[in-house]
């Protein structure tokens, strides 16, 4: 039973668990921001 394949794969899923999560975040704050920009260009905070 080889050991480093396993250790690679696991460190491939991790780094994409940390992207994934990341990207999320991202766009989240992207989401929350447009949507502020939106209402705002709406004459509802005037």
């Amino acid at each position: 039973m080889e050991f480093a394949p396993f250790a690679v794969a696991l460190i491939l899923a991790f780094i994409a668990y940390k992207a994934i999560a990341g990207l999320v975040k991202f766009a989240a704050i992207a989401a929350l921001v447009i949507g502020a920009i939106y209402i705002y260009s709406q004459g509802y905070f005037a």
